[in-house]
């Protein structure tokens, strides 16, 4: 069941037992490849067990009473032993990390779908920084647990099991008396365990904070240097960077209880049993020195387990919490999602209609009002108010990033709610006021809509944008490697080169976001031609301030604090008396 995104005060309310058997279900897929390695895992455990039963044999029936017929043969055998399990060894570390790192591709893959699928609203609440934590840390741990530590937990379990069974079977009174410290270890697991998963909660939390703040520093490293805030933003940096550390270190120092105390119990352990062994040697002839030797080397086996359980205790309350705020994100519900019966948008002529529309990102504060606007094929209409009039959001709304809460939008007489989000998009070309450049070739960013169109292609559409003089300039052409958001660019440049790409996608409808603002009066001559070329016979909503712009629209849509104040031509419109267009153009003398 699908939710909207929370923090991570919400995790703990989900069952560990739920989250495990969703967690184990990333296993399913690579079960025959797991098995087949804990199969080796298990021999490796026979033979760790097989070693100090054949060291009792060398010990009691050939050093002890100096025999020398078949003391090779048994000594050959051990060494067999030896290498047969460190082969095993490295066999399944190579099958355990080939799952390993097909698990963590299918979670970074399942994720990263997901995210593409959500809302705008879901990134406009959580950070970039926030998200990152998950597929950088969260999915890592997870991962780690999934593979490493289950396979880990499966031959220390068995290990410590065998060895149980043979200290029984080789003296159960020494067996009983090494076991007796044992309550302690659960006594402490039960003091510790809630202790534990909150402080690893708070650990993971500030790390997210910590990336979040670092994400938007990095980012906003223009800013930061025009302002000269960069000592502030250290100090900033430094107390959250210190309560990561001190998250951290309070955690680990929770954790660290568990060592001492496995390691202290196996020396008591082992003291009992030297202690009790030393009272009864010669009273009991099966105790002999063969038998202890093994029975000390089961002990080791035995704790060494012990201290992978109790450390898995502390694993799995990392993993529940990376497990939550990972599947938080996974089970968030997108706002905007097709119907079961949407349908694909196969053709578009281009006619939109707002039919009454309102709308508020919060319900209770409404952005548009009653919205009434007609746009037939092939027609520019401007949007033009004061910022916050809800020329953005219109566009925003034809694009269905958002849903009408109330009336509709038709894109040639089909209520844009009833077809594929994916489908209505594909018709639809965006140029926006800050161009996003992804870092990647100026050839590979044209073709973004069209990952398969030819270089001629490519070209073709550069040329009509006006970019293809400024492309060749470049060092390697059109295969330069722009920087991250094209920072080598300028503004004017990387509006052209998102132009070229809206003119490559070839789409019927075209929204304009402030495309000419912040440029020079050259560039923005570049700028326009290519402009009047892309909207040739399609239509076109242009949101601009610039009257070079807006005059040549066929309808100028007045907006005012959501509703419609004005619409005509600029003809109708400049001579309107107490007009806001009218008054619009005075203000900047036309």
């Amino acid at each position: 069941m699908l939710r909207r995104f929370t923090t991570h005060k919400d995790f703990a309310q989900t069952p560990p037992d739920q989250v495990l058997k969703r967690l184990f279900g990333y296993l399913r897929p690579y079960r025959r490849r797991m098995l087949f390695a804990l199969s080796i895992y298990v021999m490796c455990v026979t033979l760790t067990n097989l070693n100090p039963f054949v060291d009792r044999i060398l010990i009691d029936q050939y050093i002890a009473v100096e025999r020398r017929e078949g003391f090779y043969l048994i000594l050959l055998l051990a060494l067999a032993m030896h290498i047969l399990n460190q082969l095993g060894a490295g066999l399944r570390q190579i099958l355990v990390g080939r799952t390993n790192q097909h698990i963590l591709y299918d979670l970074r893959c399942q994720l990263f779908n997901h995210i593409q699928r959500l809302s705008f609203s879901f990134f406009e609440s959580v950070p970039v920084g926030s998200i990152m934590t998950r597929f950088i840390s969260d999915l890592t741990t997870l991962n780690d647990f999934l593979a490493w530590q289950m396979a880990i937990l499966v031959y220390d379990v068995s290990l410590g099991l065998i060895s149980i069974t043979l200290m029984f079977l080789i003296d159960a009174h020494l067996a009983l008396v090494a076991l007796l410290t044992l309550p302690v270890l659960v006594a402490l697991g039960v003091y510790l365990r809630p202790r534990i998963r909150d402080a690893y909660e708070e650990m993971r939390e500030a790390g997210s904070r910590l990336n979040v703040f670092l994400a938007e520093n990095i980012s906003g490293m223009r800013v930061i240097q025009a302002f000269v805030r960069q000592n502030v933003n250290l100090s900033e940096f430094g107390h959250k960077n210190s309560d990561v550390v001190a998250r951290y270190m309070h955690t680990m120092r929770l954790q660290a209880w568990f060592m001492p105390v496995v390691e202290l119990t196996r020396a008591a352990g082992l003291v009992a049993v030297l202690y009790v062994a030393a009272q009864e040697v010669g009273l009991r002839p099966s105790l002999t020195v063969g038998t202890l030797v093994a029975f000390t080397a089961y002990i080791n086996n035995l704790w060494g387990p012990i201290n992978t359980i109790t450390n898995m205790f502390v694993i799995l309350q990392s993993a529940l919490t990376s497990a939550n705020r990972a599947f938080t994100i996974l089970d968030t519900q997108a706002d905007i999602a097709d119907t079961p019966d949407a349908k694909a948008l196969a053709s578009v002529h281009g006619d939109i209609l707002f039919d009454n529309v309102s709308f508020g990102y919060d319900p209770a504060h409404p952005v548009l009002r009653d919205i009434h606007l007609h746009i037939p094929p092939g027609q520019m209409v401007a949007l033009v108010g004061q910022t916050g009039s809800g020329k953005t959001t219109i566009a925003s709304l034809v694009c269905r990033f958002y849903d009408v809460t109330a009336g509709r939008i038709l894109v040639d007489n089909i209520d844009i709610r009833t077809v594929q989000q994916r489908s209505l998009r594909q018709h639809i070309g965006v140029v926006l006021q800050d161009p996003f450049i992804f870092s990647d070739t100026i050839a590979n960013n044209i073709r973004y809509a069209r990952p398969n169109a030819s270089m001629d292609e490519v070209i073709t559409a550069a040329t009509f944008a006006n970019a293809h003089d400024f492309i060749l300039q470049q060092e390697d052409g059109y295969d330069t490697i722009c920087g991250e958001r094209g920072a080598q660019f300028s503004q004017g440049q990387r509006q052209l080169i998102s132009i070229a790409r809206a003119i490559l996608a070839n789409p019927r409808i075209l929204i304009l976001d402030e495309a000419t603002s912040a440029v020079d009066t050259q560039t923005e001559m570049l700028i326009q031609q290519a402009l009047e070329r892309l909207m040739q016979g399609r239509t076109a909503i242009v949101i601009a301030h610039r009257l070079s712009t807006i005059r040549r629209a066929d309808q100028i849509v007045v907006l005012k604090q959501g509703t419609i104040a004005e619409t005509g031509t600029h003809t109708t419109l400049i001579d309107r008396p107490n007009g806001y267009y009218a008054a619009l153009c005075k203000a900047q003398g036309r």
